[in-house]
């Protein structure tokens, strides 16, 4: 093989190794959630709206209903998926099997609420200026 050639392999193997380095998730962001340090929690106290705007975000944008006690007993929270209707709103029986509901749960990290979707692992963060606290259970 050439040298010109050997170099290039070289080269492409250490970009490879550079790459899978920093796609490793060791580096955190100081906004970045570390959910994987922090402990569940329940909510202590919450601007009206706070818990269900994050769900919200978590889901897409779609609206959902949120009981005023939601993460005030237990860090996991389920929303049931709503069964598909045609025009008139009667259900579509039979086009869409039943699907478990979607779970939430809150942790905490430092003195942020973490809200992560368990399906996704996706994650907000709360920070204490959202007007939002809670505590470890």
């Amino acid at each position: 093989m050439s040298s010109k050639l050997i170099k290039l392999h070289i080269l492409i193997g250490l970009s490879f190794v550079l790459l899978g380095c920093n796609m490793n998730g060791a580096n955190y962001d100081d906004k970045e959630a570390k959910i994987d340090l922090a402990v569940p929690a329940i909510l202590v106290d919450s601007e009206p709206d706070v818990i269900t705007n994050a769900i919200q975000k978590l889901m897409f944008g779609r609206k959902v209903n949120i009981a005023s006690n939601a993460f005030k007993e237990d860090y996991k929270l389920m929303i049931e998926r709503s069964p598909a209707t045609d025009d008139r709103g009667q259900p579509l029986n039979g086009r869409e099997p039943m699907q478990p509901g979607i779970v939430f749960s809150l942790f905490m990290d430092d003195d942020r609420c973490l809200l992560r979707r368990d399906d996704t692992d996706d994650v907000v963060v709360l920070e204490p200026s959202d007007k939002v606290s809670c505590k470890p259970m």
